[in-house]
């Protein structure tokens, strides 16, 4: 396969590279839009990913891991910087999504370590890449990007950091520079809409 896209959601990045000619996987989540899904806690999912990463056959990794215990919206918070791992990393809740992103980090390692190329995108404020096992893939050559999606014509600012060993990524790091006289469009939750 030329791609393989963990934690798919809407499939767009897959779709893209499906539209350009390339040979995508299917991909893995749990949302039961495909005919096939699979959880990563499962066992036999994550060995089928550790089988395509250590045979090789599967030149570009893509990670959406889900940021709602990462990252800074939830409330009450679950870890913070001092503590990525948790604050109860024995929480169900917590546990589980430790559980998600020390496996896709070992199923990421596999591939870097055998030439391929990986990315892993997460909200600004994220604290996924705070865990040992993702420093790990910087001591193996990732390097993390910042961008912010108004800066690609997005109507809501949306900054994002990916961590990756993908060199065409780089040139494409930015930051906001839209005007303030131009808010963003604001997403909120219908709850907060008076």
């Amino acid at each position: 396969f030329d791609c393989c896209e963990m934690f798919r959601g809407t499939g767009n990045w897959t779709s893209v590279h499906a539209s350009r000619g390339l040979t995508c996987h299917d991909g893995f989540d749990v949302d039961g839009r495909r005919l096939r899904c699979g959880d990563l806690a499962s066992r036999s999912v994550f060995a089928e990913l550790i089988g395509l990463a250590a045979r090789g056959v599967v030149r570009e990794w893509h990670a959406g891991l889900p940021c709602v215990s990462f990252g800074t919206l939830r409330r009450p918070q679950v870890r913070s910087k001092a503590k990525p791992y948790g604050f109860n990393p024995k929480d169900p809740f917590t546990a589980y999504h430790n559980l998600l992103a020390m496996r896709t980090a070992f199923i990421l390692t596999v591939a870097v370590m055998l030439g391929q190329f990986i990315s892993v995108e997460q909200p600004r404020n994220s604290r996924l890449f705070l865990l040992n096992c993702f420093k790990t893939l910087v001591q193996l050559g990732c390097v993390i990007s910042h961008f912010a999606f108004c800066a690609f014509g997005s109507g809501f600012q949306k900054a994002s950091k990916w961590l990756h060993n993908k060199p065409w990524l780089i040139p494409l790091e930015c930051s906001c520079r839209c005007p303030k006289t131009k808010p963003h469009f604001i997403i909120q939750d219908r709850k907060s809409v008076v």
